[in-house]
Parts: C-alpha cells; structure tokens; sequence
C-alpha cells in the first residue's frame, strides 16, 4: 500500500508515502511528498532542491513530507497509534511525531540523513518503536537488530 500512495507523490527527488493507522490497524490517513496545494509540482517545474543529493538540502525542497501530508489529512489524530512509512523520518517530521499518540513507526527501508541521530534522539526519549522488516532499532546498541535475535531463534 505504501507505494501506491508513493506513486502519488509529485515530488523530483523521491517518492515518500505514509500511512497512519489506529490500533487496530485501520487505515485513518495516507500522505505522500509534494508540494503545496495551487503550487507547481516540481516534477513539472523542478523546485530548488531537487537536483540535491538524497538526504541532503532539505532546506531547498519546496515540497511537503509525507508524515506532514497523513498528520495534516487525518481528521482522528487522537486515534493514530502506527505510523507506516516509505523511510525513516527525518528530525522535522519526528518532531510532529512525537506530539501525537503514535508509539509506533514501521519503515520500508532507512534514510540516513543529517537529521538521523537528532531523529533517534527524539524517538528514544517518547520510547518510540522503529521497526523495518524483521529488524528493530535497538536505542542500547545504536543499531537495526533482528526479531530473531533477541528470541534466540534461527535466522
């Protein structure tokens, strides 16, 4: 479902989705990357950010994130307790994050960005589970950790 909501996205640099859910997994809200309502989309008209680097000059991309898009589309924000994304979010987007009810964040792949330490920082201290795949971030180790790992079990 994440890419389909990514498909939608108009942004030139990459194509984000995200998902916000309440606790029983129902669907409350999706948001992909782009820019303003009414503005040109910069797959059209390129903004001053889209020939940077991945990650980088976030500062120049006109565009709105997907995190801000689903927080700003879900009309039950007080239900939201799971939030799917294409990557990990960057400090900006956290930060909206850790004002809400989500406890969760299930990810598609990583993002290292410049934000990423200030993005575990925030997410540590609202106790904040990042899961990607069979893998969780493990605060105590500074790395992804396997399920199975912590189980014993067999990779």
């Amino acid at each position: 479902m994440l890419d389909l909501v990514a498909s939608r996205s108009t942004c030139a640099r990459r194509a984000v989705a995200a998902i916000l859910t309440d606790g029983a997994g129902r669907v409350l809200a999706t948001g992909y990357n782009g820019v303003p309502r009414g503005m040109p989309h910069c797959i059209d008209v390129p903004c001053p950010g889209a020939d940077q680097p991945s990650g980088m000059g976030l500062d120049l991309c006109e565009a709105i994130h997907a995190e801000q898009n689903a927080l700003l589309q879900c009309h039950r924000l007080d239900l939201a307790r799971v939030l799917y994304c294409s990557v990990v979010p960057c400090y900006p987007c956290a930060k909206l994050i850790v004002n809400t009810q989500i406890h969760r964040v299930v990810v598609k792949e990583d993002y290292a960005s410049a934000h990423w330490e200030r993005t575990l920082k925030i997410f540590r201290w609202r106790n904040l589970h990042i899961k990607m795949g069979n893998m969780f971030w493990s605060y105590e180790k500074g790395a992804w950790m396997s399920n199975d790992a912590v189980t014993g079990s067999a990779l």
